[in-house]
């Protein structure tokens, strides 16, 4: 083998190593991340649970002609919000998960 083929390899494998280093980096953050995933869930589930209670109760409320385009409305306005809410507190539970778990 030349000095040029070996110098070749020895680059390429260096390469290899960068580029295996950098997905075991990411593969380890999306573990860091799934382990928040059942929190995140369950501060979504509670949220929606809550959106519609309030929502039906404001719809009892209101004018009981609306119509079905003024509900959709109302029903996704209120969605919006809440993911808007919740989109601060579910990127921090994925960034800050508790490193003793």
């Amino acid at each position: 083998m030349s000095e040029a083929r070996r110098k070749e390899n020895a680059h390429e494998a260096q390469e290899a190593e960068v580029l295996a280093d950098k997905e075991t980096e990411g593969f380890l953050q999306w573990c860091a991340t799934q382990e928040a995933l059942p929190t995140v869930v369950a501060l979504r589930d509670k949220a929606e649970t809550i959106r519609t209670q309030e929502l039906k109760k404001t719809l009892r409320k209101m004018n009981p002609n609306m119509s079905p385009e003024d509900a959709a409305t109302l029903e996704a306005m209120t969605q919006a919000i809440v993911k808007k809410i919740l989109h601060g507190p579910t990127v921090y539970l994925k960034e800050h998960r508790n490193p003793s778990d």
